[in-house]
């Protein structure tokens, strides 16, 4: 077998790691060399397997192998097309058991990026989040679509509830727009292709602090003053 013809298993390999949840948020944050290798590494495996997979069937499919071998005169080329397969099924087995938000976890947890942890696990309808940006300004709502698997993480998308601004001096915040009342009073005359207004997508790299929100604990503290 050529080493020419070794890259249809990486290729298989690359599939594999590009489509299963375990690993293609990781993979996007890798470098080339090592994305190469872990390509070839994974190809070398679905190689091995699909080996003994063409071995254990030839008995019962020897027709078909008959049939292959007249078509093409590259040696191997059965287990080889095999294991290029093998890597997308294989990925779509692996799915059944480990959902997307469990790789976008894992990704995450090996970084060690707070922001990116406190995004993810904001991801959900229950979960509001008040986000500070460098001007001052304050958006509250929630987490629609962020980044989580690009190495550069440049946005988070926001469905809005409130917003507002932080007092320069105190810093204290003030709320000045209810979207939740707007949409409310107006629901009648929204057109629904035209939801797309409540959002926001906010650069990272203008956001000063991100933190989740409660209407109720924040209900405590200007009641306190």
């Amino acid at each position: 077998m050529g080493f020419g013809l070794l890259f249809v298993p990486l290729v298989g390999g690359y599939l594999f790691l590009r489509y299963c949840n375990l690993t293609s948020y990781s993979i996007s944050r890798e470098d080339g060399y090592r994305l190469l290798f872990n390509s070839a590494a994974v190809g070398m495996l679905l190689l091995v397997f699909s080996g003994i997979i063409v071995h254990l069937l030839s008995p019962r499919i020897g027709s078909v192998v008959t049939f292959w071998s007249n078509v093409t005169s590259i040696p191997n080329s059965g287990t080889l097309l095999v294991a290029f397969i093998l890597g997308p099924v294989a990925a779509g087995i692996l799915n059944l058991f480990y959902d997307k938000k469990k790789g976008a976890r894992r990704a995450v947890d090996k970084t060690g990026n707070s922001m990116e942890s406190l995004v993810l696990d904001s991801m959900k309808p229950s979960e509001l989040i008040q986000i500070t940006l460098e001007s001052n300004k304050v958006y509250i709502g929630w987490i629609l679509g962020a980044q989580i698997a690009n190495p550069e993480r440049k946005y988070v998308e926001v469905c809005l509830l409130h917003s507002g601004y932080r007092d320069e001096k105190t810093q204290e915040m003030n709320l000045t727009t209810n979207y939740a009342q707007v949409l409310a009073d107006h629901v009648t005359e929204i057109e629904k292709d035209d939801e797309h207004i409540f959002r926001v997508v906010i650069p990272v790299s203008q956001i000063r602090t991100i933190r989740p929100f409660r209407i109720e604990y924040y209900s405590w503290f200007t009641d306190a003053k």
